[in-house]
């Protein structure tokens, strides 16, 4: 279920806190990281600007 927030174009502030998915998570220390993976276009999650890391191609 939680996939389907993703087909959703307008979606880039969510609040998760309490929610069972979002408690799994962050007791793993991964809720971050596995929810903007899934949330492509998040610009706020749980109230905290997400700040995407951009990887840089290695020089050949």
């Amino acid at each position: 279920e939680f996939g389907k927030l993703a087909d959703l174009p307008n979606l880039v502030d969510l609040v998760f806190v309490g929610n069972p998915i979002e408690e799994k998570y962050s007791s793993e220390g991964s809720w971050v990281e596995e929810a903007t993976k899934r949330l492509t276009r998040l610009k706020k999650l749980d109230g905290v600007p997400v700040i995407k890391q951009v990887e840089e191609e290695a020089e050949d």
